[in-house]
Parts: C-alpha cells; sequence; structure tokens
C-alpha cells in the first residue's frame, strides 16, 4: 500500500484539527476489566510522564516507526481506531478490550461498526505498550499511548507533529451496544452527522475538519457503490457526484460481480 503524501498545507491543517480534539480529550494492562469504580479526573498535560517514564515517546516512536516501515496501513489503522475510541465514552482505549468469552454482551471492538478496523492497528498499540511495560512498568495508560501512536502516524505519514497531552485513564466498560448510536454512518445525512457532533460539542467546522482527515488511507466499496449505480428511488447515479470522479469510482467498484470489500485509495 502506498500513503498518500501530506503535501498541501490544507490537508495538514485538516489532520491537526482532527487530532486537537482527541489530544485535549479526557494501566499495566490494555485488557481491562468491567468495573464500577469511580476515579477522579486527572489534569492532561504534556509532561504528565517526564518522572515516571522520561522516554515514553522515543519508546513509542520506534515502534511506529518500524511499524509504519513494514506495514503503512499501520498508519490509516490506527489514526481510525483512535477516532473510533474516542467517540464512544471518549478517549479510554476501551475499544482494545476484548469480549468476555462465552458473554452475552460484547465488547466495543467486536460490535458491527467496529469489525473493519484493521488488526495493524491493535498491533501497534500491543507492541508499544509492550516495550513501555518493560522500561515503566504499570506506569503509562493505553490510552495515552494510542494517542500517541497515532500522533507519530500523522507525523510519520507527512503530516504536523504535535505535542500530546497526556495523563487519561483507561476505561474499564466496553460494551457493543454503545457504538452503534456514536459512530458516524457512510450514508448519514448532513442533519445527522452535525447533531452527532454537535452531542459531543463539536462544531460544524469541527465536523469537516473531522471528515477531511479521512484522506490517508482506502474506502470500502459497500458503503458508498449505491451512489454509483441506483441512488434513491431510481436506478442511476447521484446526481450531484462529479462525473471524473464516478468513472473513476466505478472502475473500482462494478456493480455486479465485484468485491463488496474491495477497498480505492482516497
Amino acid at each position: 500500500m502506498s500513503v498518500p503524501s501530506f503535501a498541501s498545507t490544507s490537508l495538514s491543517f485538516l489532520l491537526t484539527s482532527f487530532f486537537v480534539f482527541f489530544i485535549l480529550s479526557g494501566t499495566s494492562s490494555c485488557l481491562a476489566i468491567p468495573t464500577n469504580t469511580t476515579r477522579p479526573p486527572r489534569q492532561l498535560s504534556v509532561n504528565y510522564y517526564a518522572k515516571s517514564c522520561p522516554q515514553l515517546e522515543q519508546l513509542v516512536g520506534s515502534i511506529t516507526s518500524q511499524q509504519f516501515k513494514q506495514s503503512p496501513v499501520s498508519g490509516p489503522a490506527t489514526i481510525r481506531l483512535l477516532f473510533h475510541d474516542c467517540f464512544v465514552g471518549g478517549c479510554d482505549a476501551s475499544i482494545l478490550i476484548a469480549s468476555k468469552p462465552g458473554s452475552k454482551e460484547l465488547a466495543e471492538k467486536d460490535a458491527e461498526d467496529n469489525r473493519e478496523l484493521k488488526v495493524e492497528g491493535f498491533e501497534t498499540v500491543r507492541k508499544a505498550k509492550e516495550l513501555v511495560e518493560r522500561k515503566c512498568p504499570g506506569v503509562v495508560s493505553c490510552a495515552d499511548i494510542l494517542v500517541i501512536v497515532a500522533r507519530d502516524y500523522v507525523h510519520l505519514a507527512g503530516g504536523p507533529y504535535y505535542q500530546v497531552k497526556k495523563g487519561r485513564w483507561d476505561g474499564k466498560i466496553s460494551t457493543a451496544s454503545r457504538v452503534g448510536n456514536n459512530i458516524p454512518r457512510a450514508n448519514s445525512t448532513v442533519d445527522q452527522l452535525i447533531k452527532l457532533f454537535n452531542s459531543k460539542g463539536l462544531s460544524v467546522q469541527d465536523l469537516v475538519a473531522l471528515s477531511g482527515a479521512h484522506t490517508i488511507g482506502f474506502a470500502h466499496c459497500k458503503h458508498f457503490v449505491a451512489r454509483l449505480y441506483s441512488y434513491g428511488a431510481k436506478a442511476q447515479p447521484d446526481p450531484n457526484m462529479d462525473p471524473k470522479l464516478l468513472h473513476a469510482l466505478r472502475m473500482y467498484c462494478p456493480n455486479f460481480g465485484g468485491n463488496s470489500g474491495h477497498c480505492c485509495p482516497i
């Protein structure tokens, strides 16, 4: 996979805007167990681990650099992973929690809307957490590692580098039932998107910036193929779509005989 270059200032701005929200949101294992324990809020700070784990960012950086070279898809996979984590209960790494065997209630990562999250995103966080644990056992949360990893990938893909505030608690509750109403869908209307983002304290400008951050990685045909061939009640393409874009997307996503999960670069 080739990763698009962030040559323009506008794309860099979009990705910066994307992560300004996440770095301001706010244990030894990423596989936390559900609990009703109430914990006091932490004050996020760039220097939160300055004394307890001063080499944190260097340790995480060694993993992200290696992963990006070996598997570039790790970048967009982790950026998307962070978004799906933060939009459901905040940036608490609860999306990393595995479902309990035999449980009727699935964890967030196994929700229908999260089943396409690529394993490379989870793998990067796991490897970074393991390395950090060897140097600073029981100190750094998975939630902070996920945010740092995503920031690193933005920079490695050609985007801006920015400081990450740290000090997040790891979430202890992860249920699939919380996901559906909190994740934007490919067929969501503008009004639905505005309402969802407003519920997170985000403006229309934030909505545009966050949507623009999806200019790295791939899109799945099944999420928009209807617009290419049978939009609305008629068996016609979406009349609002640029004809050149329509032709290009049809090359990737045929109406019949294609793979619904096929991806095309964006």
